[in-house]
């Protein structure tokens, strides 16, 4: 008999989640806890694997049938969720960015170690296969030793970042630009280059609500200079995030666009070259469905993930750095 998910949250990452347990061989139902019946009856017309939806999350942690719990909820809410479901010996799934604060992350972390289920985070963006290509060009020392780096990601999520009720734009709930897009792109840049050494961020706002676009400036332990720009508040049909890599013995450019046919070319000498990668699409949804199943497998083989609980607090260590770069502008040194 297959697995059975408990899925907390049906927002707008929830069907990127469904689209990995359907294509999983190992899971066979879906128990959905979403309070807006109109989220959760879009989420369930569209899925057969959800069994059942319920409007109280605690149902889902008292099932004696479901064995991993998926949270897809506002960031701030994770802690909570998280902790109570390994303390009940529950697997857990959690969306990115993990928490709000370090002291909060580390509660998860210690509810992990004490239970008999373990805690994996949502770090999409290693699975996407142009981030991976790149990290094995890096180690394989192909574009020599890495002098800059920076990632771009724009896209149009301002009607959330303004709407007074929506989580998204509210800082206080990890809501902002930083938190929203800020967390996977440093978490793919230490991912390539270790963690950063020292901070510096600046941003700005369109809206009232709070800030919709954000620059992070890092120096990184393996020596290179990298750099994070991220802005919600751009007029797109679909996002676009590119990763620049430069060395002292070529350049790499990977872009998420479905518009590109081209997702990782390679400069040198004045030319460049395609670099064959698989990619899809829907980019994203594509690594998310790659990263969930990676995660059924570990849990039943009992094998480590790909993305750790040590990268996952590393780079929310960065991303709250970087806010205290905002509030104070000053330089922050990483201990």
């Amino acid at each position: 008999m297959g697995l059975t998910v408990g899925q907390i949250g049906a927002g707008a990452v929830a069907p990127w989640h469904m689209e990995g347990y359907v294509a999983s061989p190992h899971v066979d139902r879906v128990v959905l806890a979403e309070p807006d019946e109109q989220a959760a009856a879009a989420l369930y017309d569209r899925f057969g694997i959800i069994k059942a939806v319920e409007d109280d999350y605690h149902r889902l942690l008292d099932s004696d049938d479901i064995s991993i719990i998926d949270i897809c909820t506002p960031t701030d809410l994770h802690v909570d969720l998280a902790v109570a479901a390994l303390d009940k010996g529950l697997h857990v799934i959690c969306e990115q960015p993990p928490a709000i604060t370090v002291a909060d992350f580390e509660a998860m972390a210690a509810a992990a170690e004490r239970s008999s289920g373990r805690l994996f985070i949502c770090i999409s963006q290693a699975m996407i296969p142009a981030n991976e290509k790149v990290g094995e060009l890096i180690r394989d020392g192909e574009i020599g030793e890495v002098l800059l780096a920076a990632t771009l990601l724009f896209d149009d999520r301002r009607e959330r970042m303004e709407d007074p009720h929506d989580w998204y734009g509210d800082s206080r709930r990890g809501g902002d630009a930083l938190m929203t897009g800020g967390y996977g792109a440093v978490a793919t840049l230490q991912r390539w280059l270790g963690p950063a050494l020292s901070v510096t961020a600046t941003a700005r706002r369109t809206g009232d609500k709070s800030d919709d676009s954000v620059l992070v400036n890092m120096e990184m332990s393996g020596g290179a200079l990298a750099q994070i720009g991220v802005t919600h508040a751009v007029s797109r049909d679909a996002p676009t995030d590119e990763r620049r890599v430069v060395g002292t013995d070529g350049c790499l450019l990977a872009r998420d666009d479905p518009e590109d046919e081209m997702p990782l070319v390679a400069f040198d000498e004045g030319m460049f070259f395609p670099i064959p990668v698989r990619a899809p699409p829907a980019i994203r949804q594509y690594a998310m469905k790659r990263l969930l199943c990676h995660f059924i497998e570990c849990i039943i083989n009992e094998d480590e993930p790909l993305v750790t609980l040590d990268e996952a607090g590393a780079a929310l260590r960065t991303v709250l750095a970087a806010r205290e770069s905002l509030a104070t502008g000053a330089r922050i040194e990483m201990s």
